[in-house]
């Protein structure tokens, strides 16, 4: 029972640790591109927002042209919405400065880390709770 504790207590700290970072996923087709001092701004259909990719955190600075389709990661937790990454048909751009929060995920496949995220906390916690019931159980 111990041993099914900690087990629990593992896989439900990793899947907390993989949402710490308060990524958020933003997808739609590039309305507008601009270009100014080193910095690409972009607009995206689906979103208000303007997205800014500097040329000191990206290297090279993405290559993105209006209509292309694209999802952009955002860094919401405390970066208040500065984009983490981005991808489209002709390349993935990930911020080298804080980007290690996506690796080694893309935008496009960014469902496949939310999915481990869930399971593992998940599964975590269904552990957890049946080794104190067991516990409970065999002291009582």
């Amino acid at each position: 029972m111990v041993v099914a504790l900690a087990v629990g207590a593992a896989l439900a700290v990793a899947g907390w640790r993989l949402s710490l970072y308060g990524i958020e996923s933003h997808s739609g087709t590039v309305s507008t591109v601009t270009t100014e001092n080193g910095a690409l701004s972009v607009t995206i259909d689906s979103s208000p927002r303007v997205y800014t990719f500097s040329d000191y955190a990206f290297e090279p600075v993405p290559l993105l042209r209006p209509g292309e389709r694209v999802v952009i990661l955002t860094g919401e937790a405390c970066n208040y919405g500065r984009p983490l990454a981005v991808q489209a048909a002709r390349g993935v751009w990930i911020d080298s400065i804080y980007g290690e929060a996506v690796r080694p995920y893309a935008p496009f496949n960014w469902g496949e880390h939310e999915t481990l995220r869930w399971s593992l906390l998940s599964i975590g916690l269904v552990i957890e709770l049946l080794s104190l019931v067991g516990i409970s159980l065999w002291i009582g």
